[in-house]
């Protein structure tokens, strides 16, 4: 029977404090005990049980980054890409930067403040990673029309 992950913490965690007070023949044993029991190598048990493994410290690895750009900003930055022209990242971060208010003014988009804000600070290689599938999508069109127009 297969024990669940939160179990086989909870009995290393019990047999940590047994396992450092013992000698080697008894951590031998309490290691056959534990690999029989929870169906883990030898190696990964016993640097679980040394002294210098804490158990409560929890691995930040597995946190998703907190997404800056929402898909309202990404909205925003489509519409201004196609009014460009379709420009690259490098281009089209400093012709943000230059005719966001040129835009406003002649009523070409309306931008909410957080947005106009988000698109200020926006980088290139932001600009050319949320725009890469349209980018893709627009090459598909391009080369599907290309090819009704050739056969």
């Amino acid at each position: 029977m297969k024990m669940s992950l939160e179990s086989k913490k909870e009995l290393i965690k019990k047999v940590k404090a047994r396992y450092l007070k013992s000698n080697k023949k008894e951590k031998k044993e309490i290691l056959n005990e534990l690999g029989i029991n929870t169906d883990l190598h030898r190696k990964y048990l016993i640097t679980r049980l040394s002294a210098k493994t804490d158990l409560s410290y929890i691995n930040p690895i597995n946190r998703k980054r907190k997404e800056i750009y929402d898909t309202n900003v990404i909205y925003y930055l489509k519409k201004i890409w196609e009014i460009f022209d379709y420009p690259c990242g490098q281009r089209l971060e400093p012709m943000i930067k230059e005719y966001i208010d040129i835009l406003e003014k002649f009523k070409e988009i309306i931008f909410p403040e957080d947005i106009k804000e988000k698109l200020l600070k926006i980088k290139s290689a932001t600009i050319d990673r949320r725009l890469r599938r349209s980018k893709d999508q627009k090459k598909k069109r391009y080369f599907l029309l290309l090819n009704q127009e050739l056969f």
